[in-house]
């Protein structure tokens, strides 16, 4: 009896310790978001703007940080996501780290949540964290 309640409870404890949700297109949709770090770095301090993403059932918008930007997503039950084509603005702006942004973008694989956060991957990679926005 002991050697199957072992397995189980260890099983359970990993269930319950994880911190990461399933992603949809409803807790996509949830919030505005604003980018919080991208590649590991806090976004540049003398953007225009700060990064924002929002989310319908099937299309994102927001801005780079300069540029607003619109397109097509999906994302799947495995968390696996794919940024459609992307168009955005072409104003300058100097400073500006929204090629890293968009290139980021265009790049992640994969999406999850983690404490309220959305974070986008290449593979386990996190390239883009999000928080929801605080308006």
């Amino acid at each position: 009896m002991k050697k199957a309640i072992l397995p189980l409870l260890a099983a359970m404890a990993m269930t319950i310790s994880c911190k990461s949700t399933k992603v949809t297109t409803d807790t996509l949709s949830a919030h505005d978001w604003t980018l919080i770090s991208i590649s590991g770095k806090t976004p540049n301090a003398n953007e225009r703007i700060k990064p924002t993403i929002k989310f319908t059932d099937s299309t994102m918008q927001g801005n780079g940080g300069c540029n607003s930007f619109n397109g097509g997503y999906t994302i799947n039950e495995a968390g696996e996501f794919n940024a459609g084509r992307v168009v955005s603005t072409k104003m300058f702006c100097e400073g500006s780290n929204e090629n890293e942004f968009f290139t980021a973008l265009a790049k992640a694989n994969k999406i999850k949540m983690d404490k309220n956060k959305l974070i986008f991957m290449h593979d386990e990679h996190e390239l883009l964290v999000f928080a929801p926005d605080k308006k």
